[in-house]
């Protein structure tokens, strides 16, 4: 599996972990509505029992609140990193293509090597004529 691969899976388990803390920040939101809206419906038979009543719903309104600030900064945390590993993989997608550019370019201006093995071979022969023509 190659690094584009791994970092492209990487990006799809972070969606899709966010997306499962949203579901999971609006379960916690119904779930908030909801018990407000059966506490309105009780009617309390003294005020005080309604007082603390009242004190616990806020409490848990308040314990809701806190857990639904951890879960945004979770989200926001996990797409900055997202963004992240997405400007990574854009920067090493550009590098691979530029490498592949080099490459081309090598394979393009690199002399054929048959051709030139053909002609360092008829130098050599017309070298040896040359000297041994020279000696004679």
């Amino acid at each position: 599996m190659d690094e584009s691969t791994k970092q492209q899976e990487r990006e799809r388990q972070l969606v899709e972990h966010i997306s499962i803390l949203e579901k999971d920040i609006q379960k916690n939101i119904s779930r908030q509505d909801l018990l407000r809206k059966e506490k309105e419906k009780e009617n309390a038979p003294d005020g005080e029992t309604r007082a603390e009543e009242l004190q616990k719903l806020k409490e848990q309104i308040s314990d809701y609140e806190l857990e639904r600030h951890e879960f945004q900064l979770k989200i926001k945390s996990q797409e900055d990193r997202l963004d992240m590993l997405n400007n990574e993989l854009l920067e090493k997608q550009t590098s691979l293509e530029e490498l592949y550019e080099r490459m081309r370019h090598y394979a393009n201006i690199q002399p054929d090597q048959t051709k030139l093995l053909a002609t360092m071979e008829s130098d050599k022969i017309a070298a040896s004529r040359a000297l041994s023509q020279k000696l004679n």
